[in-house]
């Protein structure tokens, strides 16, 4: 799969532009064939059907699948992992809910505050009311370290992330998540 961003490109549908950044380390690699935590939770949060845009889905479908199965729809986001037009055409869409699963907690400080610019970005230009944000807390020191060459891991707690997530109105925890009122 090709990188959505190249030097100096960005991103812009319907006047909305997705900004490019350079992450010393991607997803691109460190993607895991499983249902994400966020889409299990979905029928929790919101009533069904609901459509679902998954932020840095990664390159599986498993949480697409799952919320297909239950009645939903799911496309996925991911400049990682997912070719250029695929990303394009996902944010073409209206959605009820957006996932950020696992993908807040692997981005080191020079590039977490633009991710979530990106995903306000997103949120406004897409419709989108509600956010469930899941991370893995790891060893919960709050002290970041690459765990392998192509790896790095915040070690945060779920509360530190309501704090980074400021720019949003009304971020509640629900079981290991936390939800976003947009």
């Amino acid at each position: 799969m090709k990188n959505l961003f190249t030097n100096g490109e960005m991103l812009e549908i319907n006047g909305v532009k997705i900004l490019d950044y350079q992450q010393p380390i991607t997803s691109a690699e460190t993607c895991r064939n499983q249902k994400a935590a966020g889409a299990r939770l979905i029928t929790d949060i919101c009533e069904m059907p609901v459509n679902v845009l998954d932020f840095g889905g990664g390159k599986y479908s498993e949480a697409q699948n799952y919320i297909k199965s239950i009645g939903g729809f799911c496309e996925v986001y991911d400049p990682y992992n997912r070719t250029r037009e695929q990303n394009i055409d996902a944010l073409s869409k209206k959605y009820d809910l957006m996932m950020c699963n696992n993908v807040l907690n692997v981005l080191t400080d020079d590039v977490i505050e633009s991710v979530i610019y990106d995903m306000q970005n997103i949120v406004e230009m897409c419709g989108i009311k509600k956010i469930i944000v899941t991370v893995y807390e790891r060893d919960k020191s709050g002290i970041g370290c690459y765990t392998n060459k192509n790896s790095y891991q915040r070690n945060e707690k779920t509360f530190a992330y309501i704090e980074k997530l400021r720019c949003f109105t009304g971020v509640s925890k629900h079981k290991k998540a936390l939800v976003v009122h947009v």
